[in-house]
């Protein structure tokens, strides 16, 4: 009888394994937290710069790459929304006061200072999460560590790309 209950307890022990595979069940730090709201913001500042690079932007490398900004961060912040729940956190809604007027200010140019300004601050703001993105893919925990592991290099590639072409406009 104790046999049968042992390998009861043991499949039911597996079943509940199995189930919870995908569960990060590990307490999340002040840092994890820090690249969420980190990842959140920079996701929601490229989406609408990237928005605003397409509808003012006059190159067609930087209408190209805004596009690519907006699409690929759209994907990120949606997967990103997908995990917090998991540690009881919302994402913010819109860019934060400090992003809202870079936004303005970027909003007053036009042609090629437009175009020029955008990628200076892509090259900015991408410097700026790739190292958060390093942090937690080297520190974190559980799901936030696979999102940064699996966007690290999409960031990296956004800044070779913005590099280039900012110092193609610097021409």
């Amino acid at each position: 009888m104790k046999t049968i209950l042992g390998f009861v307890a043991g499949g039911l022990l597996l079943m509940a394994t199995a189930c919870n595979k995908d569960k990060d069940n590990s307490s999340p730090t002040h840092n994890d937290w820090e690249f969420v709201y980190k990842a959140a913001y920079n996701n929601l500042v490229e989406i609408d710069a990237g928005t605003l690079a397409l509808a003012q932007g006059t190159d067609n490398g930087v209408k190209t790459f805004a596009q690519k900004m907006v699409d690929d961060h759209g994907q990120a912040n949606n997967e990103l929304a997908s995990i917090v729940p998991d540690y009881h956190w919302s994402l913010p809604l819109a860019s934060d006061s400090v992003h809202q007027a870079e936004k303005n200010t970027l909003a007053t140019f036009s042609g090629h200072a437009f175009d020029s300004a955008y990628m200076a601050l892509q090259v900015v703001e991408l410097n700026a999460v790739d190292s958060a993105y390093q942090k937690e893919a080297s520190s974190g925990k559980g799901r936030l560590k696979g999102f940064a592991m699996k966007y690290m290099p999409q960031i990296q590639q956004h800044l070779q790309m913005a590099d280039s072409i900012y110092a193609y406009l610097k021409h």
